[in-house]
């Protein structure tokens, strides 16, 4: 498809003081760059429809945007970047609690389960905050207002040619594409919105913003609007279609966060709030942590109507171009709570998710055999339980050396 794409503007503005450098004495570190990983994705991508790739693409950029404190960032927030592993995440905050904060993400290469393919990747989502592996931090109410950075982007498209859906009246707008998305963010809170419109559409049907406070003492994360939801492998909450020959695109989201993209589907739209804490006793080699989240959605979703106004299937593509796609637009809504709980004790974790779902029309799938299996009615549930284990080792101490470049460019 040939498109003549302009990016408008892309504008960052930055009010966070600038990172200062680590002593060379401390231990270097590899990295790629930003347009060398997309690019490396892009080909494990193969499979992936255009929507999911793009909007895992943009949460991607929203974290690389925002890189997270490796010193003092929660697992919660660890669990933001979608190709590290919950036992990686463990062995990251076990060293900086064990052996005190990192001085260079070259220490990195002193985690036994973090491979060289994502030690070179990490840097890109992490930084060290200074030299010391001190933060400064403003305490209290005002901490909510400072130290802000805000992202503005938009994209539009403009065909060369036109199709044959505008050329005989079939789709009722314009060619044109666009998207404007905005998003703020700083040590306790995000916020964004976006809007956006597919050729063909008459309006800018897509629309969201959300807001969220996250690491307030007891209260881990809080959030209103658009965000989703996922724990443990996705069974239950949480599992998407990405799929990768790397294993680099993690399909679950951990915990709640944002919905930082501009797709159409996949998200949950309401509130949710996660208390937790975490308990560690070192002289007695004891760690307990509890976690508990509850979350609650109302979202409007597309479908195919039987002649009895019950719903035969859902439509995901996000377009209202035609009468007939536009007489489907939000006809039919869900209604989801649910609750998760953790608690862990050790090396050993046991978890527990469960939501309760209806749709407002009754699901009425057909009588074909292949469809014999389809959900039909009007409310869903499911429980699931989880558990696991993970043994961290002593890790070697700082004074281990290593000597790797920093490289930046073609691998």
């Amino acid at each position: 498809m040939a498109l003549l794409s302009f990016l408008t503007f892309f504008w960052v503005v930055g009010i966070t003081e600038p990172k200062e450098d680590v002593d060379d004495i401390h231990m270097s570190y590899e990295s790629v760059s930003w347009e060398d990983f997309v690019q490396s994705l892009s080909y494990d991508a193969e499979t992936t429809t255009n929507e999911s790739w793009q909007d895992y693409l943009l949460g991607l950029e929203q974290l690389h945007t925002n890189p997270l404190d490796i010193n003092t960032a929660t697992p919660e927030e660890m669990a933001q970047i979608p190709f590290l592993t919950a036992g990686q995440i463990e062995d990251i905050q076990a060293y900086v609690h064990l052996d005190g904060p990192m001085k260079t993400l070259g220490e990195l290469a002193l985690i036994p389960s973090i491979d060289t393919e994502t030690r070179r990747i990490l840097p890109l989502f992490f930084y060290i905050s200074d030299k010391r592996g001190k933060v400064k931090q403003t305490t209290g109410f005002k901490s909510l207002f400072t130290d802000h950075r805000h992202t503005i982007d938009t994209r539009l498209d403009i065909p060369l040619y036109r199709r044959k859906g505008f050329q005989t009246g079939y789709y009722k707008g314009d060619p044109i594409y666009n998207r404007t998305r905005y998003n703020m963010s700083s040590r306790h809170v995000m916020a964004g919105a976006h809007v956006e419109k597919d050729a063909g559409e008459k309006w800018y049907d897509s629309y969201g913003a959300y807001l969220m406070l996250k690491d307030l003492g007891i209260v881990r994360n809080v959030i209103i609007g658009d965000y989703r939801a996922g724990w443990g492998e996705g069974l239950v909450m949480g599992a998407r279609s990405l799929s990768s020959k790397s294993g680099m695109m993690n399909p679950v989201t951990q915990g709640i966060r944002p919905m930082t993209g501009t797709g159409e589907t996949g998200y949950m739209r309401g509130a949710a709030i996660t208390l937790g804490s975490d308990m560690q006793y070192p002289a007695k080699g004891n760690r307990i942590t509890w976690q508990t989240t509850l979350y609650a959605s109302y979202n409007l979703l597309d479908a195919t109507l039987n002649d009895d106004g019950t719903a035969k299937t859902f439509v995901t593509t996000g377009y209202h171009r035609s009468e007939s796609e536009i007489l489907k637009k939000n006809n039919t809504s869900a209604t989801v709570v649910g609750a998760h709980a953790q608690l862990g004790y050790r090396h050993f974790t046991f978890g527990a998710t469960g939501y309760w779902q209806h749709f407002s029309r009754k699901l009425s799938p057909g009588n074909e055999r292949y469809r014999q299996w389809y959900p039909r009615g009007n409310d869903f549930g499911n429980i699931g339980l989880s558990a696991g284990i993970q043994h961290i080792l002593r890790k070697p101490r700082r004074n281990s050396s290593i000597g790797q470049s920093n490289i930046s460019g073609n691998t």
